[in-house]
């Protein structure tokens, strides 16, 4: 549908309103729908606690977590990176080939540190 113009007519005021697709971009707004994407994956887990459906590493989250920085109350990169982490527990995705909540406990300890400045 990319370039195509959708005419309306409305009969009270005789007005033709035409829209056009390309000027409307539609990312996916929940992050779920986010993480699937850059994995490449159908959909998360349906166990995410036996199964595992991909692995994202700590670039990619940090990509996910630019995307929605906006749409997000985390204050900070880190916080973001945080949110993308924990949603990824209920997917069944590992993060940096660890359990995402190990991930978070590592990314408090610092040792993403120099990382997320060098991504800031």
């Amino acid at each position: 549908m990319a370039g195509s113009t959708v005419g309306v007519t409305v009969s009270d005021v005789g007005a033709i309103i035409r829209l056009s697709s390309s000027n409307v971009s539609a990312t996916p707004a929940l992050l779920p729908a986010l993480i699937v994407k850059e994995l490449g994956v159908e959909k998360g887990s349906a166990t995410p606690k036996a199964t595992k459906v991909g692995n994202l590493s700590p670039e990619q989250i940090v990509k996910i977590a630019q995307m929605k920085r906006t749409d997000s109350y985390a204050r900070t990169l880190r916080s973001a990176v945080k949110e993308v982490a924990g949603a990824c527990v209920s997917m069944g995705v590992t993060v940096d080939a660890k359990e995402p909540k190990e991930f978070i406990k590592n990314l408090d300890a610092g040792q993403y540190d120099a990382a997320l400045k060098e991504l800031e």
